[in-house]
């Protein structure tokens, strides 16, 4: 319902709002990665932007799949409760990025980092793919992976304090 108490018109059905959006970038931050995805086929590398969001609690994944489409499928973490797994992988997950940017606190160097692949390889993407093209973008992917590492205080790097 928006906040006139009214319920939402049928047109805004799945459309996300301002703190729709907001708390998307929530859970990207807390839950969440941002990566740049390689596929190797047997003559050359795919290259993609990939989004996704964990949580054992699937109703809130269903909730963005059906905001931003995507897949959800269950993850194997051994032991205790399932858990789900949101993904969204090329253009759409370039364009949930692009949408979240704003809000994200931790993940926005690896969304920014992603983005950038993004516009090189839009740029370039109907010329056959060059040496550089590929150090580019494993360059990026690099960065972003040590970004995603586990134990990386980006905000006490960053000087922000939580408290």
């Amino acid at each position: 319902m928006l906040n006139s108490g009214l319920p939402n018109p049928p047109w805004t059905e799945g459309v996300p709002r301002g703190e729709d959006v907001a708390y998307a970038a929530g859970l990207l931050d807390g839950e969440g990665t941002v990566g740049i995805y390689r596929s190797k086929r047997p003559t050359y590398f795919i290259y993609a932007v990939r989004t996704s969001v964990a949580n054992t609690y699937r109703p809130v994944l269903e909730w963005l799949a059906s905001k931003w489409g995507g897949s959800i499928h269950r993850t194997n973490r051994g032991e205790g409760r399932p858990c789900w797994s949101w993904a969204l992988s090329s253009r759409s997950a370039v364009d949930f990025l692009r949408e979240v940017l704003p809000y994200l606190r931790i993940k926005d160097r690896q969304a920014r980092l992603a983005l950038a692949f993004e516009a090189h390889r839009s740029a370039h993407h109907h010329m056959r793919r060059s040496e550089v093209d590929i150090r580019v973008y494993d360059s990026l992917k690099a960065r972003i992976s040590s970004l995603n590492k586990r134990g990386v205080d980006v905000l006490a790097e960053r000087g922000v304090a939580l408290i």
